[in-house]
């Protein structure tokens, strides 16, 4: 679920990701639930402390009816995925803002 998750919403490179990340999943036994407020709110946020964060990223997912009880009572046919590249140093792109990638999503097994 993670790798479909970086396919789904992160942009990365060969330099950084290994070569799982640029062959597409198969998705046709899921249902994907993204998230896009969450990957926005982490694009813009990457020098906010971690804690503050994480409790963002809380309220948000709230907002989208995902409450920690509901997340914590998913049954065994949900996975999340999720892929944080935050602030990685790379020599090529250093100083863009594809130093960083972030994808959450939510996945059901059919």
């Amino acid at each position: 679920m993670t790798n479909i998750a970086a396919i789904t919403n992160a942009s990365y490179f060969p330099d950084i990701a290994p070569s799982p990340y640029s062959v597409k999943p198969d998705l046709t036994k899921y249902t994907i639930v993204k998230f896009p407020k969450v990957i926005t709110y982490l694009n813009t946020s990457k020098n906010t402390p971690v804690k503050t964060r994480v409790q963002k990223v809380k309220a948000i997912l709230a907002s989208y009816g995902y409450t920690t009880n509901k997340l914590n009572h998913l049954s065994k046919n949900y996975q999340i995925g999720l892929n944080i590249v935050d602030s990685t140093y790379r020599t090529t792109y250093s100083g863009s803002n594809m130093d960083n990638g972030y994808a959450f999503i939510i996945g059901k097994h059919n």
